[in-house]
């Protein structure tokens, strides 16, 4: 970590991690991983749209982000397909239809490999100013409204009689959740994301006993995980978003292992 080059990837990761500690464990209590990884999934159609029209990458994948955040909200249940088969069906659907179309601008291979895997060692100074501002939002939206946010995720019916705003809570949560994303695609790229998302809090889980204990656990774990990743990739020159991925797998592998014992000598 002395070297200034890894410097802003580091500090960028971090940031992500403060944002990814609360929404991953909101995401893993009320079962959205799929619904992340469409929104992930979908971003690449935005790098399209943003080639298409001229934009800025991030633009257009703000833009398609969004657009399937409203979509999800508004099409929370369908009658004829479950929402894990639907949620999938999108969530494929749009990334083939995104690679296939990338395929036809100049520097396809790169530009794919970049989208797909991100770029996290390319970070700057104001890609720092964007997360920065981005997780200080997560921490003031999960922090003001932490309680009508739990009742939501453990009784949705009961927190509607006690007269929580369920919609407009829902739709700010989604709208948090794919900025997240969305900003995050360019640095851990479309594929990898939500793992960076679900990982930690998945591990956290097991070691909490309170949902605010599980999402500073989880913090601590993807900060575990950054440092543990960044040393891999810079020890065994790999891709770095797979190897922050590989550490957290292999930080949740222990965390599984080490479970049981816990259970067993622990009151």
């Amino acid at each position: 970590m002395s070297d200034s080059l890894l410097l802003f990837p580091f500090l960028a990761g971090l940031l992500f991690t403060l944002s990814a500690a609360p929404l991953g464990c909101f995401m893993v209590w009320r079962r959205l991983s799929f619904s992340g990884d469409m929104i992930a999934h979908a971003s690449l159609t935005g790098v399209v749209l943003a080639l298409v029209l001229e934009l800025p990458p991030l633009t257009g994948i703000l833009l398609i982000a969004l657009l399937m955040s409203f979509f999800l909200i508004r099409h929370s249940t369908q009658n004829m397909l479950s929402r894990d088969t639907y949620l999938a069906l999108l969530s494929h659907a749009t990334l083939g239809i995104g690679l296939f179309a990338l395929s036809y601008f100049p520097g396809a291979s790169t530009l794919i490999a970049r989208t797909l895997l991100g770029d996290i060692l390319a970070t700057e100074a104001a890609d720092l100013i964007k997360l920065g501002f981005l997780s200080t939002s997560v921490i003031f939206f999960t922090g003001l409204f932490w309680r009508p946010l739990l009742s939501i995720t453990l009784h949705e019916d009961l927190a509607a009689v006690e007269g929580i705003r369920i919609g407009i809570l829902n739709f700010f949560f989604m709208v948090l959740l794919s900025l997240t994303i969305a900003l995050s695609t360019q640095y851990l790229g479309v594929l990898l994301v939500t793992a960076l998302l679900i990982l930690p809090a998945s591990s956290s889980r097991y070691l909490s006993n309170t949902p605010f204990q599980m999402v500073i656990i989880a913090f601590l774990i993807g900060v575990l995980g950054l440092i543990l990743g960044f040393w891999t990739s810079s020890y065994f020159d790999t891709a770095t978003a797979p190897s922050l991925v590989a550490s957290h797998v292999l930080i949740f592998i222990i965390v599984l292992l080490v479970h049981p014992l816990k259970q067993h000598f622990l009151p």
